[in-house]
């Protein structure tokens, strides 16, 4: 039950200075005044205060886009003035939502509220605002509905209640009704939408594996015995040996052959060996002819000569500069000249060792490898068996054709068996997934039945609870079976006794005030702090909205109706009466239209009463979003304004309003908004 209340309210919503205004709210109110006296916009100022959304806005049901809030504001807020709405609560508290633009750019507005209120959301309204959901759920599938309902209806159903219900079936209910801190009635349905998928898929399945075991019984033949299978091992088996016995009988000219090219290739290889060792010897010789070459003393010393003779050229001395001898330049370059010549020698002798050195190693290398393979050929021929008769040579072509055709033949047998066993365990799986699928389907109609008899069980109790919110000679009703099949209905009884029924065609104030009363009951099961009842107006007859406030006195939310009549002054005690006509004035007069001179009879012409719209107009359209809904929304509009120009703007709103009495918009919009208005109206945005 709310226990926290709205005292006061201040915005500039719809105003037409754009200054701000302030009501004081009670816990039921009442707002008063004609069309265009800012009803609406006291209601929208409060739920944007609190919710950050607005209801009844361009045509869609609740509106939190900025760009459309924003229309609110004066002159669309392009003066750069802030629009906001604020709420003060009895906790001493405060709700406040403020926009602005900068220029063209709508700046991201501000949302000060208590962290115990809950915006609303693109993915979940705000609890603080019931009829939302309500009014979504109630709109929507039959299913959907009937689903809800159910959550509603049994939100305090404890788990022991359902387990009792389902009897043999819990254990199916444990595993597949989900998480365990969610309430029991929501996983009573998910358990059913599980049992149902599981249920389709494994029939999907065992169809599948039937038709695979069709595909095979028409690839493969009778099912091959087992002893035909174990016959044909044998045989494969035998040919083996026979085979076998025939290459070795076979095998004598093989050997022979192989006997002979060994033969030759010891010949041959032995004669490079010999080669090779002549080589070496050759090299071993030269070597040492060769002597050993002074890479000491005398080498070192032949080369300091020529450095030191060297030097003493190109300084011009006379002198030795080894020994310091007066020998003249003639004998220094004479003796230069001799131990470059030595050390030149040198070098070429050295050379020559090298290479022979090198060519000794690869000789060495290359003789290394020869012995190994006449070494590894030397034992292949002492291994190869020995040949002592020709017999048999040409039989074994005739054992291996027959090992294949036996082969071949037990391979056919085993991929009959293989096959078998696929259509075996196809046909195995099929039936297992037919007998789980029925198994879950019968779960699903065991649960189903539970979930029938628990809406009987409760229908009834929440009817009444439901009624008592209502006024005294209205009697709210639920249908959720029709004749064996699942439905929602909800509505008014009419009629006594034998005659009584489910009236389900409700007048728009009917529909608001039950919806109302569905709300009050929700949140006696579902308690909020703070929980607002704002019905739009639905056109009040001054009696019952009398009837509905003394009725609505009971309901724990805070509830705020705005209507154009005001009610007997019986029925509006306990509640806050806002009358805007009364704190702002008559509203604006009408010109009145100049009387015009009656026509003689010969020139009046019959016309309708009414105009008649052109089809398009006439219906309202299915939520639409993206490029689809903005082709058909200029599509209507340009539709609406060739309709004006062609009968005028008062005959066309006329009988606009006729065919579509919840739509409510200033009379003073122009006519370039009254059909942006309008067009929005009929095809309307679809909320994601």
């Amino acid at each position: 039950m709310s226990d926290i209340h709205i005292t006061r309210v201040s915005t500039n919503l719809k105003s037409p200075d754009g200054g701000a205004r302030s009501y004081d709210i009670g816990d039921k109110t009442l707002i008063k005044g004609r069309n265009g006296r800012g009803k609406s916009a006291i209601v929208q100022a409060i739920a944007l205060a609190i919710s950050g959304a607005a209801e009844e806005i361009g045509g869609r049901a609740v509106v939190s886009d900025p760009a459309l809030l924003m229309t609110l504001a004066h002159g669309g807020g392009l003066d750069g003035a802030p629009l906001f709405a604020r709420v003060n609560l009895s906790s001493g508290e405060h709700c406040q939502w403020e926009a602005s633009r900068d220029g063209r750019r709508i700046k991201t507005p501000t949302h000060i509220r208590p962290s115990w209120v809950v915006p609303h959301s693109s993915k979940e309204h705000s609890p603080h605002f019931p009829l939302r959901e309500v009014r979504e759920v109630l709109t929507g599938s039959s299913k959907a509905a009937r689903g809800r309902f159910l959550s509603w209806v049994c939100s305090d159903l404890e788990d022991a209640t359902v387990v009792k219900a389902l009897g043999g079936r819990a254990d199916m209910f444990a595993k597949l009704s989900g998480e365990a801190d969610t309430p029991v009635v929501d996983r009573l349905t998910a358990s059913i939408k599980q049992a149902d998928s599981l249920a389709r898929k494994l029939r999907s399945d065992g169809r599948a594996q039937g038709d695979l075991r069709d595909k095979l019984l028409g690839e493969v033949g009778a099912r091959p015995p087992e002893s035909k299978v174990l016959a044909a091992r044998d045989a494969v088996r035998e040919a083996e040996e026979l085979h076998e016995a025939a290459l070795r009988s076979a095998g004598t000219a093989h050997v022979k052959a192989r006997r002979k090219l060994l033969d030759d290739l010891l010949g041959t290889k032995r004669a490079d060996e010999q080669r090779l060792r002549q080589q070496q010897k050759k090299l071993d010789l030269s070597l040492a002819a060769l002597g050993e070459e002074d890479n000491g003393l005398e080498a070192k010393g032949s080369r300091g000569a020529i450095d030191a003779l060297a030097w003493g050229i190109a300084e011009g001395a006379d002198f030795c500069p080894i020994c310091s001898s007066t020998i003249g330049r003639q004998h220094v370059q004479a003796c230069h000249d001799f131990y470059v010549d030595k050390v030149g020698e040198s070098a070429k002798v050295s050379k020559r060792r090298n290479d022979m050195v090198n060519e000794l190693s690869r000789i060495v290398r290359d003789l290394g490898a020869l012995v190994r393979d006449i070494a590894g050929h030397e034992r292949e021929l002492n291994d190869l068996p020995a040949t002592s008769s020709t017999e048999g040579e040409d039989s074994s072509d005739v054992t291996r054709e027959a090992l294949a055709q036996a082969r071949a033949e037990l391979k056919s047998l085993n991929d009959s068996t293989t096959k078998w066993l696929s259509i075996d365990s196809a046909k195995k799986i099929a039936e297992e997934n037919m007998a789980k699928a029925e198994d879950f389907s019968r779960y699903k109609k065991d649960a189903q039945d539970v979930v029938k008899r628990l809406l009987e069980e409760r229908v009834d109790a929440y009817c009444e609870r439901v009624s008592a919110f209502l006024p005294k000679a209205w009697e709210f009703g639920v249908m959720v079976s029709d004749q064996g099949r699942d439905v929602f209905y909800y509505g008014l009884y009419d009629g006594d006794k034998d005659a009584r029924f489910l009236r389900v065609g409700l007048s728009e104030a009917q529909r608001v005030s039950v919806l109302c009363a569905m709300c009050a009951v929700l949140d006696e099961m579902q308690p909020v702090p703070l929980t607002v009842l704002a019905p739009e107006d639905r056109g009040w007859d001054s009696l019952t909205l009398g009837e509905v406030m003394t009725a609505f006195r009971a309901i724990p939310q805070k509830v705020l109706l705005t209507s154009t009549v005001m009610p007997p002054e019986t029925h509006r005690e306990g509640w806050t009466i806002i009358d805007l006509d009364a704190l702002h004035g008559d509203a604006p007069r009408v010109a009145e239209v100049p009387e015009l001179p009656l026509p003689s009879e010969d020139s009046v012409t019959s016309v309708p009463a009414l105009l008649e719209l052109p089809e398009a107009l006439r219906a309202r359209y299915a939520p639409m979003s993206g490029r689809t809904r903005g082709g058909k929304f200029r599509s209507l509009r340009t539709t609406l304004v060739k309709t004006i120009m062609a009968d005028g703007f008062k005959a066309v709103r006329d009988a606009f309003q006729l065919y579509h009495a919840n739509f409510q918009v200033d009379e003073t919009l122009t006519i370039e908004e009254y059909t942006v208005s309008a067009a929005n109206y009929l095809v309307p945005i679809e909320i994601s």
